[in-house]
């Protein structure tokens, strides 16, 4: 494992030492191979995200199409829903616009040669709307390989989220570890979500979170099912929020890792505007 994104943001060269469908891979040049690496001319396929969009303090989910090529040394090009926005190297993070639309993207440093990730934001400086989440990319496990393995593994790994309420968003982050058993096709888990930057403090008073991630089949290389949030801490304790949705992909060759997203709202029992959608990776 190495961060992919060195020095000021660059992605894999020389400098730096060198969700999933089950009919094509997420790359347009294939599925992953020993030595697989993100470097330029990488290109991803569309695939669904659930991100969050607010405009006048009403945050809600929405599904967009999100691809990713890597168009030179300092530059990424992200396609939303058909819409094109190329963003260039500034300090930890890239900028770029599209007409009204300013465009950013924050990389994780936890990333690994065939698989990244980090935060996308989307603001229209006319409306005022904003579109958010995490996203992911990378050289995916070829599903015959998955379906090869046996034995039950375990992978742990980070966590970030954004969390918006109809007064405040933050960005947060947390654990995660996954438990696969590939003799019976059954994954589930577990993450911490913590109070991070302010999180807390912002959005009522919330201390950590404990997700449980339900046991679900697996589907090729990846896995859909449902999450359940217990809020614990003295302001509350143990709220049950709203069920949420968590979707995941086995990355790199023999699935040694795993990045995925998940997104659940807070109901009324907190904030009936709080929503959270996040991104983790994990690995053997």
């Amino acid at each position: 494992m190495r961060a992919i994104f060195c020095g000021i943001g660059l992605l894999s060269l020389a400098a730096c030492g060198g969700g999933g469908g089950t009919t094509a891979s997420l790359s347009t040049s294939g599925y992953a191979e020993p030595g697989s690496q993100i470097f330029v001319n990488y290109e991803s396929r569309p695939r669904p995200f659930q991100l969050i969009t607010s405009r006048n303090n009403a945050p809600d989910f929405t599904t967009a199409d999100v691809s990713l090529e890597v168009s030179g040394t300092t530059e990424l090009t992200f396609v939303v829903d058909g819409v094109t926005y190329v963003v260039a190297v500034n300090g930890s993070r890239y900028e770029g616009s599209n007409g009204n639309v300013d465009a950013r993207f924050y990389p994780e440093q936890l990333s690994y040669d065939d698989l990244e990730y980090g935060w996308l934001l989307l603001f229209n400086t006319v409306t005022g709307e904003r579109t958010a989440g995490y996203v992911h990319w990378g050289f995916d496990t070829d599903p015959n390989e998955i379906n090869a393995l046996n034995g039950s593994v375990t992978y742990t790994g980070q966590v970030r989220f954004d969390a918006y309420s109809s007064t405040s968003g933050e960005l947060g982050g947390g654990s995660i570890q996954l438990n696969a058993d590939f003799d019976t096709d059954i994954i589930n888990g577990s993450m911490i979500l913590e109070d991070i930057n302010g999180v807390a403090d912002d959005l009522g008073g919330i201390p950590n979170a404990t997700v449980t991630i339900n046991p679900t089949m697996m589907d090729g290389n990846g896995f859909e099912t449902t999450i359940t949030t217990l809020i614990t801490g003295p302001n509350p304790n143990g709220v049950t929020v709203d069920p949420g949705t968590l979707n995941g992909t086995f990355f790199g060759p023999n699935g040694v890792r795993v990045g995925g997203t998940f997104a659940a709202g807070a109901g009324s029992t907190l904030d009936p505007n709080l929503v959270v959608q996040g991104g983790f990776i994990a690995a053997q």
